[in-house]
């Protein structure tokens, strides 16, 4: 995150560890997990929908227009293009671009927030890739099929799940399965609900590939966490989103070298 009302193209976001709105940036990253590390290897800025009214110290240049300084090439000015995308647009668009470039994966994991059935049919049908993810009750966008009826998350869970839940010592939690259809695709999902012991909230974790294990599915969400120690790292030791820039190309270049930083120290 960065602060200042006169910073190009940054808007007011809510920030989850505060708990408040601040002014800055999101960063979405797309990055590769080998096993024991993971590494970055796409990224975009994401910005909110209210913004300061304060004008960026940016375009006070007014002799030679920004667009014409700056090579349509540059990832400056790719960046202002992807600026008005959703995430769900940049985050395919990152994988295409990462498949174009010759990274090669089976399988996409992401959180919650990424967990729309639209989304994961298309990472599945268009870019042949398995989705390991988080699922969240969302009725409205996500309904799940399952024995010819339509169901929510919430309601899978309560008519179905529950009853079958069953303990399983050896990760302490109570766990079921449930194999659904997504509709309108020829996407399966294996879904986990797991319940942690001596505890009544639920959660619930998802595959495309319905031949893993549950355990499988598990294990392999958990590597996702990767990512967080990743953005942990950067925040703390390489001085992260604390760059003093009113200007978009600037800040592209700065969260350009911190990431470059943490690749050569993970390789070394």
């Amino acid at each position: 995150q960065v602060s200042g009302k006169l910073i190009e193209s940054a808007s007011y976001l809510y920030d989850h560890v505060s708990g408040k709105t601040v002014l800055g940036f999101q960063k979405l990253v797309l990055g590769i997990f080998d096993g024991s590390r993971f590494l970055p290897i796409c990224n975009h800025l994401c910005n909110g929908k209210t913004k300061p009214k304060a004008k960026s110290k940016a375009k006070k240049y007014r002799k030679i227009s920004k667009s014409e300084r700056i090579p349509v090439d540059s990832p400056g000015a790719l960046e202002r293009e992807m600026l008005d995308k959703t995430k769900l647009e940049k985050t395919i668009s990152m994988l295409k671009q990462a498949q174009k470039k010759g990274f090669s994966a089976s399988t996409v994991l992401f959180d919650s927030w990424f967990c729309f059935n639209s989304f994961i049919v298309k990472i599945v049908s268009s870019l042949k890739l398995n989705v390991i993810c988080q699922l969240k009750n969302l009725p409205r966008p996500n309904k799940y099929l399952y024995r010819g009826k339509y169901y929510s998350l919430k309601e899978l869970y309560a008519y179905y799940a529950e009853s079958r839940l069953r303990m399983v010592k050896k990760l302490r939690l109570k766990r079921s399965v449930i194999i659904v259809d997504l509709p309108e695709s020829d996407v399966k999902m294996k879904i986990v609900f797991v319940q942690n012991e001596g505890k009544e909230k639920w959660h619930a974790f998802a595959a495309t590939d319905t031949s893993l294990t549950a355990e499988k599915i598990l294990a392999y969400y958990s590597y996702r966490w990767s990512i967080e120690v990743f953005f942990k790292c950067c925040k703390q030791y390489l001085n992260f989103g604390k760059e003093q820039m009113s200007n978009l190309d600037s800040i592209i270049a700065c969260d350009a070298l911190v990431f470059l930083r943490y690749i050569m120290l993970t390789y070394l």
